[in-house]
Protein backbone atom coordinates (compact mmCIF):
# COMPACT_ATOMS: atom_id res chain seq x y z
CA UNK A 1 0.00 0.00 0.00
CA UNK A 2 1.56 3.66 -1.06
CA UNK A 3 0.97 6.51 1.03
CA UNK A 4 1.16 9.42 -1.47
CA UNK A 5 4.24 12.28 -0.50
CA UNK A 6 2.51 14.83 1.45
CA UNK A 7 -1.51 15.75 2.43
CA UNK A 8 -3.61 16.67 0.17
CA UNK A 9 -3.88 19.40 1.44
CA UNK A 10 -0.96 20.37 3.55
CA UNK A 11 -0.39 20.30 7.42
CA UNK A 12 -2.09 22.60 9.10
CA UNK A 13 -2.92 23.44 12.74
CA UNK A 14 -6.36 22.80 14.16
CA UNK A 15 -7.43 24.53 17.27
CA UNK A 16 -10.43 23.31 19.18
CA UNK A 17 -11.62 24.87 22.30
CA UNK A 18 -13.81 24.56 25.06
CA UNK A 19 -16.79 26.21 25.54
CA UNK A 20 -16.35 26.68 29.46
CA UNK A 21 -13.11 28.13 29.01
CA UNK A 22 -13.59 32.12 28.81
CA UNK A 23 -9.89 33.47 28.51
CA UNK A 24 -8.87 34.81 25.05
CA UNK A 25 -6.42 32.01 22.97
CA UNK A 26 -3.39 33.96 23.55
CA UNK A 27 -3.91 34.47 27.50
CA UNK A 28 -4.98 30.40 27.79
CA UNK A 29 -1.66 29.85 26.22
CA UNK A 30 0.58 31.88 28.62
CA UNK A 31 -1.13 30.42 31.50
CA UNK A 32 -1.54 27.03 30.87
CA UNK A 33 0.40 23.83 30.94
CA UNK A 34 0.96 22.12 27.70
CA UNK A 35 0.90 18.69 26.88
CA UNK A 36 2.94 17.46 23.76
CA UNK A 37 1.89 14.01 21.68
CA UNK A 38 2.48 12.30 18.38
CA UNK A 39 -0.16 10.09 16.76
CA UNK A 40 -0.04 7.46 13.93
CA UNK A 41 -2.11 6.37 11.59
CA UNK A 42 -0.35 3.34 10.41
CA UNK A 43 -1.06 1.04 6.93
CA UNK A 44 -0.11 -2.20 6.52
CA UNK A 45 0.63 -3.89 2.80
CA UNK A 46 -3.10 -5.06 2.74
CA UNK A 47 -4.64 -1.66 3.11
CA UNK A 48 -5.77 -1.83 6.53
CA UNK A 49 -5.68 0.87 9.62
CA UNK A 50 -4.00 0.12 13.01
CA UNK A 51 -5.70 1.22 15.64
CA UNK A 52 -5.95 0.79 19.69
CA UNK A 53 -9.48 -0.80 19.90
CA UNK A 54 -11.27 -0.20 23.27
CA UNK A 55 -12.01 -3.89 24.40
CA UNK A 56 -15.20 -3.19 26.38
CA UNK A 57 -16.74 -0.23 24.00
CA UNK A 58 -15.30 -1.55 20.30
CA UNK A 59 -14.22 1.97 19.77
CA UNK A 60 -10.80 2.89 17.94
CA UNK A 61 -8.16 6.03 18.26
CA UNK A 62 -5.18 6.50 16.36
CA UNK A 63 -1.94 4.69 18.62
CA UNK A 64 0.26 7.42 19.89
CA UNK A 65 1.12 8.77 23.34
CA UNK A 66 3.03 11.55 25.05
CA UNK A 67 6.38 12.73 23.94
CA UNK A 68 8.89 11.73 26.43
CA UNK A 69 11.71 14.93 27.25
CA UNK A 70 14.31 15.29 24.51
CA UNK A 71 12.31 12.87 21.94
CA UNK A 72 11.87 13.79 19.01
CA UNK A 73 8.43 13.67 16.81
CA UNK A 74 9.57 10.48 14.69
CA UNK A 75 11.33 8.64 17.65
CA UNK A 76 8.11 8.97 20.18
CA UNK A 77 5.77 7.41 17.26
CA UNK A 78 8.58 4.49 16.80
CA UNK A 79 8.32 3.50 20.31
CA UNK A 80 4.42 4.22 20.94
CA UNK A 81 3.75 2.37 17.93
CA UNK A 82 6.08 -0.46 18.98
CA UNK A 83 4.35 -0.45 22.90
CA UNK A 84 0.48 0.10 21.44
CA UNK A 85 0.57 -2.16 18.38
CA UNK A 86 3.66 -4.53 18.84
CA UNK A 87 4.53 -3.55 15.02
CA UNK A 88 7.59 -1.44 14.06
CA UNK A 89 6.84 1.40 12.10
CA UNK A 90 9.01 2.74 8.91
CA UNK A 91 10.40 5.85 10.11
CA UNK A 92 11.13 7.35 6.79
CA UNK A 93 7.06 6.36 5.62
CA UNK A 94 5.53 9.12 8.41
CA UNK A 95 4.10 11.93 6.87
CA UNK A 96 2.62 14.79 8.79
CA UNK A 97 -0.92 14.94 8.10
CA UNK A 98 -2.14 18.07 10.85
CA UNK A 99 -1.81 19.40 14.28
CA UNK A 100 -4.68 19.46 16.53
CA UNK A 101 -4.49 21.69 19.47
CA UNK A 102 -7.11 20.92 22.07
CA UNK A 103 -7.62 23.84 25.13
CA UNK A 104 -9.63 22.63 27.48
CA UNK A 105 -10.47 21.78 31.43
CA UNK A 106 -8.44 20.06 33.17
CA UNK A 107 -4.89 21.45 34.38
CA UNK A 108 -2.81 22.54 37.26
CA UNK A 109 -4.37 24.61 39.77
CA UNK A 110 -7.91 25.00 37.81
CA UNK A 111 -5.87 26.30 34.68
CA UNK A 112 -6.88 25.06 30.70
CA UNK A 113 -4.96 22.79 29.69
CA UNK A 114 -3.19 22.76 26.30
CA UNK A 115 -2.95 19.65 24.20
CA UNK A 116 -0.82 19.69 21.18
CA UNK A 117 -1.08 16.39 18.91
CA UNK A 118 1.00 15.98 15.64
CA UNK A 119 -0.85 13.74 13.42
CA UNK A 120 0.92 11.48 10.95
CA UNK A 121 0.40 8.80 8.63
CA UNK A 122 2.77 5.95 7.86
CA UNK A 123 3.80 2.05 7.15
CA UNK A 124 4.17 -0.61 9.09
CA UNK A 125 7.62 -2.02 8.51
CA UNK A 126 7.33 -5.57 10.81
CA UNK A 127 6.52 -7.38 13.72
CA UNK A 128 8.11 -6.27 16.48
CA UNK A 129 7.99 -6.93 19.99
CA UNK A 130 4.38 -7.96 22.07
CA UNK A 131 2.47 -4.99 23.32
CA UNK A 132 3.87 -3.43 26.53
CA UNK A 133 1.55 -5.14 29.54
CA UNK A 134 1.15 -1.60 30.45
CA UNK A 135 -0.46 -0.72 27.56
CA UNK A 136 -2.13 -4.12 27.40
CA UNK A 137 -3.96 -2.86 31.20
CA UNK A 138 -5.38 0.21 29.53
CA UNK A 139 -8.39 -1.27 27.96
CA UNK A 140 -7.05 -0.87 24.81
CA UNK A 141 -6.31 -4.17 22.02
CA UNK A 142 -4.26 -3.14 18.45
CA UNK A 143 -6.54 -4.29 15.83
CA UNK A 144 -6.22 -3.66 11.56
CA UNK A 145 -9.32 -2.98 10.26
CA UNK A 146 -10.56 -1.64 6.75
CA UNK A 147 -10.58 1.95 6.46
CA UNK A 148 -14.59 2.58 6.45
CA UNK A 149 -13.98 0.27 8.99
CA UNK A 150 -12.01 2.82 11.11
CA UNK A 151 -13.80 5.93 10.22
CA UNK A 152 -16.58 4.44 11.62
CA UNK A 153 -15.47 3.41 15.25
CA UNK A 154 -13.90 6.71 15.36
CA UNK A 155 -17.12 8.45 15.11
CA UNK A 156 -18.80 6.19 17.68
CA UNK A 157 -16.32 7.74 20.26
CA UNK A 158 -19.20 10.62 20.45
CA UNK A 159 -21.54 8.47 21.15
CA UNK A 160 -19.61 7.60 25.23
CA UNK A 161 -19.08 11.50 26.29
CA UNK A 162 -18.51 10.12 30.06
CA UNK A 163 -15.58 8.57 28.70
CA UNK A 164 -14.13 10.88 26.02
CA UNK A 165 -14.56 14.61 25.08
CA UNK A 166 -15.54 16.11 22.46
CA UNK A 167 -12.62 17.04 21.59
CA UNK A 168 -11.41 13.58 21.53
CA UNK A 169 -13.83 12.58 18.97
CA UNK A 170 -13.19 15.46 16.56
CA UNK A 171 -9.45 15.23 16.87
CA UNK A 172 -9.81 11.39 15.96
CA UNK A 173 -12.21 11.88 13.43
CA UNK A 174 -10.49 15.08 11.58
CA UNK A 175 -7.17 13.07 11.59
CA UNK A 176 -8.13 9.30 10.12
CA UNK A 177 -10.01 11.72 7.52
CA UNK A 178 -6.87 13.19 6.14
CA UNK A 179 -5.27 9.80 6.63
CA UNK A 180 -7.32 8.09 4.22
CA UNK A 181 -7.19 10.84 1.54
CA UNK A 182 -3.42 10.39 1.69
CA UNK A 183 -3.69 6.45 1.04
CA UNK A 184 -3.04 5.77 -2.42
CA UNK A 185 -5.84 3.45 -4.11
CA UNK A 186 -4.09 0.17 -5.68
CA UNK A 187 -3.55 -0.21 -9.26
CA UNK A 188 -6.06 -2.89 -11.31
CA UNK A 189 -2.74 -4.25 -12.14
CA UNK A 190 -1.76 -4.89 -8.45
CA UNK A 191 -5.15 -5.74 -7.29
CA UNK A 192 -5.48 -8.71 -9.79
CA UNK A 193 -1.75 -9.81 -7.95
CA UNK A 194 -3.91 -10.53 -4.90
Amino acid sequence: MNIRSSAPLGPETLYLHSDHIQQPINQVARLSECINTARVWAVNEHGRIGVRRHRDLGVCKAPGGTLEPGESVEEALCREFEEEMGFLLNANSLRPLCEIVEIREGGKDKQPLIKRSSFFIGQVLELGTAVSDEEAAKGYDPEWVGQQDALLRVKRLGNYPDQFSGHVCLREQISLERALQCIAPKSPFSQLMH
